[in-house]
């Protein structure tokens, strides 16, 4: 089995009642038949009260009128934690904000933006993302119809695309340009059954000098924020800060809003790290899984877009406060974006068929 891991996956702690928005409220937690059979079999003088915030029919942990979960204490603790310790969490408590992605004999590992913590960390830090491979004893069944000459072309794609958007040297609407050509070439090949030809096709097209998108116009940029009214809002005022952005963005000339970008980019000296961190890490999360269904510039072309839509709903806040936004407010924008998007397969899978319709090449 290969494994791969992002570096510091291993290091991350939960911050537990500190956290500005617990992954603990807002949608159900799943539980896995393993931790179900032991909280079945719990003896201790807290396994009524365990039992009785479970929805066995469910498999889930019951909630409040607010969402949040039975266990949840309003110090933010777990109460079953505080009882019962670690080991009595179930699987999803245990691993979130852990990400795996699975292929035949591959397992990737990631953590996910949609957690506070993780996505400061990454907004923080200017090392680029990166990750450890290896090896180890552990052998799978095949995947039926698998196509694994399909994957290792991903993979090899995604190495090149992750070291263009990760050469700071190069202005970054360059590089997310050049990217989405030479990704925009293989899936042209792949889609004419030109197999051995897809990754010398996406080399010359990388080396081809043609026009850069600069992803700056008010009108293209105005287009993709409306993509965002087509995902199911899994929060109820997730729709509200949409419509306040969309109005102190795109209720302008384009004059205006070039100013305004620009002035934002003086103002944070980091502003395409962080951007560059937010592509890499959908690419590395999401572009291999292409495998299954060949959106190959569908995928690369998204993680682009949340990226700069990202950059939009910063935008909007900084206008919103005077010209003044800090780290945290930056995070907290990052982590409920992903939330929206990450945390539902239906908006997943629209935001993949949107930009699989939508060419920015």
């Amino acid at each position: 089995m290969l494994r791969r891991k992002v570096r510091g996956y291993d290091s991350f702690r939960c911050i537990a009642g500190d956290c500005p928005q617990t992954c603990c409220a807002g949608w159900l937690i799943e539980i896995d038949d393993e931790a179900l059979e032991g909280y079945q079999k719990e003896t201790s003088a807290y396994g009524e009260t365990l039992r009785a915030r479970i929805d066995w029919e469910e498999k889930v942990f019951r909630q409040d009128a607010d969402a949040r979960c039975a266990f949840l204490r309003q110090d933010g603790l777990c109460d079953m934690y505080c009882h019962l310790g670690e080991d009595s969490l179930c699987l999803t408590c245990t691993s979130y904000p852990r990400h795996t992605e699975e292929f035949e004999n591959v397992r990737e590992y990631s953590l996910a933006i949609s957690c506070p913590a993780v996505a400061e960390q990454l907004l923080a830090t200017t090392q680029p993302l990166s990750w450890e491979t290896w090896e180890d004893d552990e052998i799978e069944e095949p995947y039926e119809e698998f196509h694994g000459i399909l994957y290792e072309k991903l993979v090899v794609m995604r190495e090149s695309m992750i070291a263009i958007m990760q050469d700071r040297r190069i202005p970054f609407a360059i590089r997310c340009h050049t990217m989405l050509r030479k990704v925009n070439a293989m899936q042209e090949a792949l889609d004419e059954g030109r197999w051995e030809a897809c990754l010398l096709d996406a080399k010359a097209a990388e080396d081809a000098k043609e026009g850069v998108r600069a992803f700056a116009s008010l009108e293209d940029m105005h287009v993709l924020f409306r993509n965002l009214y087509a995902l199911e809002p899994l929060s109820y005022m997730w729709r509200e800060r949409l419509l306040a952005a969309e109005h102190l963005l795109y209720e302008t000339d384009q004059e205006t809003y070039t100013h305004l970008q620009q002035e934002f980019e003086t103002s944070q000296p980091d502003l395409f790290v962080k951007m560059e961190q937010i592509v890499v890490y959908f690419i590395f999360a999401y572009f291999c899984g292409a495998v299954y269904d060949e959106y190959v510039y569908a995928l690369a072309q998204e993680a682009v877009v949340n990226a700069y839509l990202i950059r939009e709903l910063w935008l909007a806040k900084w206008l919103e406060q005077d010209k003044t936004i800090t780290i945290k407010d930056m995070a907290e924008i990052a982590y409920r974006y992903s939330r929206e998007l990450e945390h539902s397969e239906e908006n997943l899978e629209c935001m993949e068929e949107m930009m699989d319709g939508q060419i920015l090449v």
